[in-house]
């Protein structure tokens, strides 16, 4: 009959183990999505400026494959990796204890010894483990979950702000520059460049002196801003004639090799 109630007592503190086991599991799974959408929410918006802005394609590719990059690393470190984690009746009952010091190990015990009962291999007397099993058992009625969780609803609170903040910044960023990120990300997939040339992303402005006359034995100065280049080698031309004559000639004005964003001649 005393063996019988133990085996009742015992089953009592499993059956409290149980449901803090579940709640944690539940919290930390709140806890990773939650920091798995600030995370995602902070990569989407860096990705949609940085397509808003006049990059080489090649970069675009990159940012798209960091992107995915960032986004499986974070479902596996914050959401998978945690929900995989083995939580044993001693790993809970150690997670109680920590948050519960006035238990003095009772419910670890409890736990532990309970296994060993028939065998006594750990020489404790039986009466010893029974009565500790029997005062574990109102130990675990005292079960706080608001002191044995207190660090995950903190952690939960603060993931929250991260990911309130990540969507706010993602919601401004949609309004500002989704039209012209889109754009962006669609030329990210264009026809893959089959030379260096193609990769650039050159852009000339300021041509000066643009269309003028010119008389015979006159020295013109002709300038342009030559940016996205990379360092390649620039050349400029001029025309000499109007765009309704025949027999254009097309002249090369230098060769040179400009730095970024130099002002060519």
């Amino acid at each position: 009959m005393q063996r019988q109630n133990v085996n009742e007592a015992y089953q009592k503190i499993i059956a409290a183990l149980r449901v803090v086991r579940w709640r944690w599991r539940w919290l930390t799974f709140s806890e990773g999505v939650l920091m798995c959408i600030g995370i995602l929410a902070f990569a989407m918006t860096g990705t949609l400026v940085c397509f808003a802005l006049p990059l080489p394609r090649w970069l675009r590719i990159g940012i798209i494959l960091l992107g995915i990059g960032i986004g499986i690393w974070t479902l596996i470190r914050f959401l998978l990796g945690p929900l995989r984690r083995k939580l044993t009746d001693a790993t809970v009952a150690a997670h109680l204890e920590k948050a519960q010091p006035a238990s003095q190990s009772r419910i670890l015990s409890a736990v532990q010894l309970k296994e060993s009962l028939s065998e006594n291999r750990f020489g404790y007397a039986p009466e010893f483990v029974e009565q500790l099993i029997f005062e574990t058992v109102r130990e675990v009625e005292r079960i706080q979950p608001k002191q044995v969780f207190a660090t995950e609803h903190r952690y939960i609170k603060r993931n929250a702000g991260i990911a309130g903040l990540a969507l706010g910044l993602l919601l401004l960023t949609h309004f500002l520059w989704l039209p012209t990120a889109f754009k962006g990300f669609a030329q990210a997939f264009h026809a893959i460049p089959k030379t260096p040339q193609e990769v650039l992303n050159v852009q000339i402005s300021d041509v000066h002196p643009g269309n003028i006359n010119v008389e015979p034995g006159t020295d013109v100065t002709i300038t342009a801003n030559v940016s996205g280049h990379l360092g390649a080698p620039v050349a400029l031309y001029y025309r000499i004639g109007s765009q309704e004559a025949e027999g254009n000639q097309y002249r090369e004005a230098g060769n040179r090799d400009f730095p970024e964003s130099a002002r060519s001649e």
